[in-house]
């Protein structure tokens, strides 16, 4: 069986390229969210075609322009594109990256018994935030139907502002609620909740740090959309998830977020592309 020889540079390409390539797609992606589903469904689908070749091939019947290839760079590839895809769902931006497009609805179970107190970080004129309407958020513990009482009225709230909650218990079931006092909306993290059915809390892990001046504890981020899917008169909403966003600690919370259908592709794509590259190799 013959192989194609590569000379010291071309190996070195061969790892160089797709490793920059990788890092490249993940600063994209910290920045430019929808560029980076884009640009990495490209890569993505050039692993799926590899693979596919060579399910179909082994090596030495391949095409000629596949058999050329270097087995290397699409494991690295493959490989990249199966670890990227497994957190792809779960990964988050400050504020919300998909603007204009709805959140996935995330399930907030409390996973230890305390207090969970917030720190607010941005909604209107008081926080420099840019929400017009006035609102109110509330926490709801399902679980025993308490509930905390309208808090954080965004237009009157500044940076780091923090405010208890509600005592929870671990296992109990939490809804947040916003009352857009303007429009006369309730918009819930429970889709069924809010009066168009639509998710308007979008949520992510935050390490602790500065946000909009403030220092705010390790928590999750809590970013909520204040504005129907269509109100007024012909008026629809931005979904971007910057009205009224807080952040929540002293209280472990596991958060179950439905994963978004370009998680679910990519996911699909790297196991795809993992299982014709290791088929083939077993052929060669």
């Amino acid at each position: 069986m013959k192989h194609r020889l590569h000379s010291p540079s071309n190996m070195l390409m061969d790892i160089v390229f797709p490793t920059l390539y990788a890092i490249l797609c993940g600063i994209t992606y910290m920045h430019f969210r929808n560029y980076f589903i884009f640009k990495f469904k490209l890569w993505t689908l050039d692993c799926i075609i590899d693979s596919m070749i060579g399910c179909m091939f082994p090596l030495h019947a391949a095409p000629t322009f596949y058999r050329g290839e270097p087995m290397k760079i699409r494991m690295i590839s493959a490989t990249v594109a199966l670890l990227l895809s497994a957190s792809f769902a779960h990964a988050g931006v400050i504020p919300y990256g998909n603007v204009g497009t709805i959140a996935p609805t995330s399930m907030f179970t409390a996973t230890a018994t305390g207090n969970v107190i917030g720190e607010f970080v941005e909604g209107g004129a008081a926080s420099g935030g840019g929400a017009a309407d006035s609102d109110s958020i509330e926490l709801v513990d399902v679980t025993q139907s308490t509930n905390s009482g309208w808090l954080f009225p965004n237009q009157t709230t500044t940076a780091g502002t923090n405010a208890h909650f509600l005592s929870v218990n671990a296992g109990d079931v939490l809804e947040f609620k916003l009352q857009n006092f303007t429009l006369g909306a309730t918009l819930s993290s429970i889709p069924a909740d809010s009066s168009d059915g639509d998710n308007h809390v979008y949520t992510t892990s935050f390490a602790g740090g500065i946000l909009n001046g403030a220092s705010i504890p390790a928590g999750t981020y809590i970013g909520f959309e204040d504005e129907p899917a269509n109100f007024g008169s012909g008026q629809h909403s931005d979904w971007n998830y910057n009205d009224d966003t807080f952040v929540f600690q002293d209280v472990g919370t596991n958060i179950n977020t439905t994963p978004e259908p370009g998680g679910l592709y990519l996911l699909g794509s790297g196991l795809l592309s993992m299982a014709g590259l290791l088929r083939r190799k077993l052929h060669v």
